[in-house]
């Protein structure tokens, strides 16, 4: 096994694609995984097809990382990737709307009861109002608040310049804004 220098894991992502082996492509591929699950299951709704967007997104990125420009990070590369899937399976569906499961957290043994609830409490909330979104506006949201990437990584991301990322992620918190105004009246 030819161990891969760091300058070629920061600097040259194509070299450092190209140069790794299957078992470190899979360890890279493990590390992204509940980054592509939480992307997929916000923009599905669904655990079962988010656990299939997954699964499909890792088989592509293996199956296609020859064709690995180094254009991005490797997180966002596979982000575009998880996203066409994402969207492929709503196209199938017809954007008909099922219910959105939350989405697991981490539970820490310091967290106490009412912390957890709480927590809970809000992110079902956020879920139901981020289930109205257009998919644009949902993943730009969700990659910019959950997966804290940056606009220009966002663009990557959804396949677009920055600043299209940034009107996705705009239009997106004002619809988010409306609904909240819906819901207090």
């Amino acid at each position: 096994m030819v161990a891969v220098p760091i300058y070629f894991k920061r600097f040259c992502p194509v070299v450092y694609l190209n140069m790794m082996n299957e078992s470190e492509f899979e360890r890279v591929l493990v590390e992204n995984q509940d980054r592509i699950y939480r992307l997929a299951l916000r923009i599905t709704g669904n655990r079962e097809e988010a656990l299939d967007v997954t699964q499909e997104t890792m088989f592509s990125a293996f199956a296609s990382r020859h064709r690995f420009r180094g254009d991005a990070k490797v997180a966002t590369y596979l982000y575009r990737i998880g996203l066409n899937h994402a969207f492929a399976v709503l196209k199938k569906r017809r954007y008909v709307s099922l219910p959105l499961e939350r989405v697991e957290r981490i539970k820490s043994k310091d967290d106490n009861p009412a912390q957890v609830l709480h927590h809970q409490e809000k992110a079902e909330e956020m879920a139901k109002l981020l289930e109205v979104l257009p998919p644009q506006q949902k993943a730009a949201v969700h990659l910019r608040i959950y997966e804290n990437l940056s606009f220009a990584e966002v663009g990557q991301a959804l396949g677009c310049r920055t600043a299209t990322a940034r009107a996705h992620y705009f239009f997106g918190l004002q619809n988010l804004r409306k609904q909240v105004k819906i819901m207090q009246t």
